[in-house]
């Protein structure tokens, strides 16, 4: 657990970012891909400096970091083999983040093959930040930035509940901005009793795999359950189909925004 005066410090850093970054999601297009191309560059530069990986992989290619203006400049990288990312992972670690403060994140294997990823603290909450500039896209229809209700679909083991614990033990929440969230583990529980748990918990956003929140949808549409119906779903993870998207929509009325 970190002392109040480093969590004061995440604090302050997170809030200077996030004023930054509050407004993004709104500014002109061109604005915004100029800033990401920015971005790009930068993450090419360190990880052609730092990560042995991409640095074998750009010199056999004969690329130098100047190459990488945009994005789509990054398809001229090799795609990464789950194996080899398994067997190899020393090539995907930056020495000078090798100690740094962090968390080292497990994937819960849904493809079958469960990886181990670190995180510095520095990056997990530019991640924080970046999920605010969500809630500001997500308060066009919650209608509140703060202090709603979210329902979140997410695995006991995968990453969402360690990166949650990680952000409580190093900064400090003001009560009131935080959200009111519940968790369910898909498939944990019938149908029956995951729409009564959503009927008492009554949120005002769902959230979790495209796919899971796709089939719940689509099973309550087709028993008729009477379930409670939430000002937007939000899914990622995995990708929802287009058909449940259009029946959540049309048949429910509610909209549906991917962040995968």
């Amino acid at each position: 657990m970190a002392g109040l005066l480093t969590k004061l410090r995440w604090n302050a850093f997170t809030v200077w970012h996030a004023r930054k970054e509050r407004g993004l999601p709104f500014r002109p297009l061109g604005e915004i891909e100029a800033i990401q191309s920015r971005r790009v560059g930068a993450m090419v530069k360190h990880a052609y400096e730092n990560v042995p990986f991409y640095r074998e992989a750009m010199d056999e290619r004969g690329l130098k970091p100047r190459d990488f203006q945009t994005t789509p400049d990054l398809a001229r990288l090799p795609v990464i083999d789950k194996e080899f990312y398994i067997q190899n992972p020393e090539k995907f670690v930056a020495p000078n983040f090798a100690r740094a403060d962090g968390l080292t994140l497990h994937s819960s294997g849904t493809s079958g093959l469960p990886k181990k990823i670190r995180y510095d603290t520095h990056a997990l909450f530019l991640s924080l930040v970046h999920g605010h500039r969500q809630r500001i896209v997500f308060a066009h229809f919650t209608g509140r930035l703060f202090g709603y209700r979210e329902a979140n679909f997410a695995r006991p083991l995968g990453v969402s509940p360690f990166i949650r614990r990680f952000y409580e033990e190093h900064s400090w929440t003001p009560p009131g901005i935080d959200l009111t969230r519940q968790t369910l583990s898909p498939g944990d529980l019938s149908l029956e009793a995951t729409v009564a748990a959503i009927n008492e918990f009554r949120p005002d956003l769902i959230n979790g795999y495209g796919s899971y929140v796709g089939m719940l949808f689509r099973e309550v549409h087709r028993r008729k359950l009477p379930m409670h119906r939430p000002k937007l779903i939000s899914y990622g993870a995995d990708l929802m189909p287009d058909a449940d998207r259009l029946l959540i929509e049309q048949e429910f009325g509610v909209p549906v925004t991917p962040t995968y």
